[in-house]
């Protein structure tokens, strides 16, 4: 999930190198804008207090069902980080080498121990290279069919929207960092 305010999915693809990418880069993602899961968690709290029975048994309500909620937009886990890249650094990103993922995974777990051996924080640990190779994507008919969600803005669309919030976001936190470093006066 991403959107705006994001301090966790989009800080971590942004400090990502531009040039080098991990496995193969086909492997299918959805994520979800943010307005978006609010909209189908009103959905569907409208559907539990509007349907009856409110139970279980009823395939019209969503009551004690779960449902997978994004945007429907599978793609590559590759084509969204540039994507987001695009959108957020105000170019295409280069085309960059490609690390096999038999290499990729020893090289990190190495650069991972190393980091901590030294007492630093890793940059990328083997969690976040699997994350990053997984296939993660899910289908949201059942959301659709019951509480009639339907995501309404695009990822494209929820990254140009993030991007401006990051950059209003991040010039008012240098403001404020700057104006915490002046003395307090009395007058």
């Amino acid at each position: 999930m991403f959107g705006a305010n994001d301090n966790n999915l989009i800080p971590l693809m942004l400090s990502a190198p531009r040039n080098i990418h991990f496995g193969p880069g086909t492997n299918l993602y959805d994520f979800t804008y943010g307005p978006n899961l609010a909209d189908a968690h009103i959905l569907a709290a409208v559907n539990l207090l509007t349907v009856s029975p409110a139970d279980k048994s009823n395939l019209l309500s969503a009551a004690g069902k779960a449902f997978f909620v994004t945007n429907a937009e599978p793609m590559p886990f590759r084509d969204f980080l540039s994507q987001l890249w695009t959108t957020f650094d105000g170019k295409k990103p280069p085309k960059g080498v490609s690390i096999p993922t038999a290499v990729a995974l020893p090289l990190v777990w190495l650069m991972e121990h190393v980091s901590k051996a030294v007492g630093k924080t890793p940059a990328l640990t083997t969690k976040d290279l699997g994350d990053s190779l997984a296939e993660r994507w899910f289908d949201n008919s059942r959301a659709a069919e019951v509480f009639g969600y339907v995501p309404k803005v695009k990822i494209a669309d929820g990254l140009k929207e993030a991007a401006k919030d990051y950059e209003e976001l991040k010039n008012g936190y240098e403001i404020s960092l700057r104006d915490a470093s002046r003395p307090i006066s009395n007058t």
